[in-house]
């Protein structure tokens, strides 16, 4: 399986970003979509055990957010843990946050038996088995559920982030848990995927 990227999401005491608002449906959008993407979720095996890999589903959507720009939704199920995970992405527009998006990752379900520590960054690739680009930013856990990385708004970093997102076709997002466990969770974009990114960022570009 592909190696879980360690690269640090962003320097150490980043100040906390204040929460998201609810992101909801946006009307009208591209149309979410309805196969599943496809995603595998690697978990890393006991002392010289093998590690495991079990398959899961991502499908894309495009959401509204109440400052009215457009955000991109993943959301990810992984069936054999019960699990999933809930990537949003959108452009910040808290002129009091050193950001230019927000990453917010949402967990429900156990993907382990123990607790989530860190989701250390969100990591752009061109193809499944090819080793990713992480995104800059500063990553932030909220609680053992919820993680935000906030993105540079350093304009050499932004360019760069945002020719990941919209040329990556492979997400791959490390996960670290409390007894020292890694995982990664790979999923792909799809052409759903391309077509919502396309649109959202197009919107961005706007503001």
């Amino acid at each position: 399986p592909p190696a879980a990227e360690e690269e640090a999401a962003g320097p150490d005491g980043a100040p906390a970003p204040a929460a998201p608002e609810e992101a909801t449906p946006a009307t009208p959008a591209p149309a979410p979509s309805i196969v599943g993407q496809r995603a595998i979720f690697y978990e890393q095996g006991d002392g010289d055990a093998s590690g495991q890999a079990s398959d899961a589903q991502a499908t894309w959507e495009q959401v509204s957010r109440p400052d009215g720009l457009p955000a991109v939704r993943a959301v990810i199920r992984v069936p054999d843990k019960n699990a999933t995970v809930t990537l949003t992405i959108s452009r910040n527009t808290d002129q009091g946050l050193p950001a230019s998006h927000m990453v917010e990752i949402a967990f429900e379900g156990q993907l382990s038996d123990v607790a989530l520590e860190r989701v250390p960054a969100l990591v752009l690739k061109p193809n499944e088995q090819a080793r990713g680009q992480p995104l800059a930013g500063a990553a932030v856990p909220v609680t053992d559920t919820l993680f935000w990385i906030a993105l540079s708004d350093e304009e050499d970093q932004v360019k760069r982030n945002v020719t990941l997102l919209r040329e990556g076709s492979w997400f791959d997002m490390p996960l670290l848990f409390t007894n020292g466990k890694r995982a990664l969770l790979t999923f792909e974009k799809g052409i759903a995927g391309d077509r919502i990114f396309e649109t959202v960022m197009q919107a961005w570009d706007k503001t």
